[in-house]
């Protein structure tokens, strides 16, 4: 009888991997594990998982990363199939078993556009938010933005290590910023 435990547990976390949370956990774990942890000596700071209420609503921000050039929201995308949209669509397509299943879904980009007002609204700065939106691998992309990068996380990754902009904050300015942020994540 006891045979049947390891069996369970088997079942039971692929079962979990094939759910919707599942994939968008691990979505999340393999950006949060490139984008890494904080540097205080680089002036490099990560949140993940940001809850926040604007006033308004609540948000949700997968991933940020504060560095002297700015803030860096991410959006997390954990979808297969060939996922179609361009920068201008409010919604996107996912496209399922040789197209014979079409599903839309909001646009990442807009939902981040979402993201970064509700972010300058209560932070109250000027200084400057680059938006990014990560698939996961799963799908193919057939995307078209000139903007916002929308990659898979190795050239997501580069994109974020290889990004030239002017350096507005000093490591102790991001620090306070990152501070700022965490301070709105919700108990």
């Amino acid at each position: 009888m006891w045979f049947f435990v390891p069996v369970f547990i088997v079942i039971a976390v692929a079962i979990f991997f094939v759910s919707p949370v599942g994939k968008g956990l691990t979505g999340e774990f393999v950006i949060r594990t490139l984008i890494g942890g904080n540097s205080s000596k680089k002036g490099k700071f990560v949140i993940s998982d940001l809850e926040f209420n604007d006033g308004i609503q609540e948000v949700h921000v997968d991933h940020i990363v504060i560095n002297k050039q700015g803030i860096h929201v991410i959006e997390t995308q954990n979808l297969a199939g060939i996922i179609y949209g361009k920068e201008s669509d409010t919604e996107w397509e996912q496209t399922l078993e040789h197209g014979k299943l079409k599903k839309k879904f909001y646009s990442p980009i807009k939902q981040n556009s979402g993201h970064i007002y509700s972010l300058k609204k209560v932070l109250n700065t000027d200084v400057p938010f680059f938006s990014y939106i990560v698939f996961t691998g799963r799908g193919s992309l057939a995307v078209k933005t000139v903007h916002v990068p929308v990659e898979y996380p190795l050239a997501f990754s580069q994109v974020l290590k290889n990004k030239k902009a002017q350096e507005v904050l000093d490591a102790k300015q991001a620090e306070d910023m990152y501070h700022l942020i965490l301070a709105l994540k919700k108990k």
